[in-house]
């Protein structure tokens, strides 16, 4: 056998190797990056705007959490009574890949649907990272409380009490000047 052929025949191992190497690392930051991140929305306090599209919000939403989180997989939860949402919205939000929760309230209490937040809000494992859209700063304290528990918490709101402990503040108002 030639020198060139046994160089050749060590270059397709190496090249090989580092094939598998690549395939490795994509892996590795992956799993890595598999962090998940809740986003819970109460939309009682933070309204779809009349007549503007749902599916683009939900949209934008996205694309102001990806620029303080990128490449982490977010599931927003929506959080509403049955007057609250109509059913085209509904639909819509359900067609963006949100989950919604219909907060049943047949005594008509008020803060029902923060009372299941806070629920769920506090039942997120230590890994997660959790964003919540409102405008109510009733959910100020848990948020509070959740901060030691995981690894981030930021806020999508137009409530200033939030930037007084949070350091990932969204205005929702920018949010929503964005849509057409």
């Amino acid at each position: 056998m030639t020198i060139k052929k046994i160089m050749d025949k060590i270059n397709k191992k190496i090249d090989k190797l580092t094939n598998e190497l690549n395939e490795m690392n994509e892996y590795i930051k992956k799993i890595q990056n598999n962090e998940q991140i809740h986003l819970f929305w109460d939309i009682e306090n933070a309204q779809i705007p009349s007549g503007k599209s749902a599916y683009e919000l939900v949209s934008i939403i996205e694309n102001y959490v990806e620029t303080i989180y990128e490449d982490k997989k977010l599931t927003i939860k929506c959080y509403f009574e049955e007057k609250n949402l109509n059913d085209k919205n509904k639909m819509t939000l359900n067609d963006a890949g949100c989950h919604l929760h219909l907060v049943p309230n047949p005594y008509k209490k008020k803060e029902r649907s923060d009372m299941i937040i806070i629920r769920d809000l506090l039942d997120v494992d230590s890994e997660s990272i959790v964003g919540l859209i409102t405008s109510d700063g009733d959910l100020k304290p848990y948020l509070n409380q959740l901060q030691s528990r995981i690894k981030d918490v930021f806020v999508i709101t137009n409530n200033d009490k939030y930037n007084d402990f949070m350091p990932n503040v969204i205005c929702w108002n920018d949010i929503c000047s964005e849509l057409e």
